[in-house]
């Protein structure tokens, strides 16, 4: 159910039909209602949360649900902002790594340069003393 979106409300357990694996499930652990929101992000169901209740019945009224149903929204929110805030911080360390290799490639060019350019002038020093000479 969840995959296809759809909240779980379950009043009453023991009206499930016998054979209903929710109620295979739910019966032996003691629940008596249960309600599940799904946890959703464009077309995709990452998770739910739910409540049960044990001792007694328990009806969610609409203000319940719809006041349940934004905080599944809220969880939902701070899941992506972390899932967010991970990419951001990896594509901060790629960019970070990404800058150091460059600064090195940069100072070993300049380096490189530095010595060429040493050389000319050697050359160039050279070549003025000869045609002088």
């Amino acid at each position: 159910m969840h995959r296809r979106k759809e909240l779980i409300h379950i009043p009453d357990v023991l009206a499930l039909q016998q054979e209903d694996h929710l109620r295979a499930t739910l019966e032996p652990q003691g629940i008596r209602s249960l309600i599940a929101l799904p946890l959703v992000h464009g077309p995709r169901c990452f998770g739910f949360v739910g409540f049960d209740a044990v001792h007694e019945i328990k009806l969610w009224s609409d203000a319940e649900i719809s006041l349940l149903t934004v905080m599944a929204e809220l969880l939902t929110n701070a899941e992506l902002r972390r899932l967010h805030e991970g990419h951001l911080l990896e594509a901060k360390a790629a960019a970070e790594a990404a800058y150091v290799e460059v600064e090195e490639r940069v100072r070993e060019r300049t380096r490189q340069l530095a010595e060429a350019n040493s050389q000319l002038q050697g050359e160039i020093s050279e070549r003025q003393q000869a045609a002088a000479g």
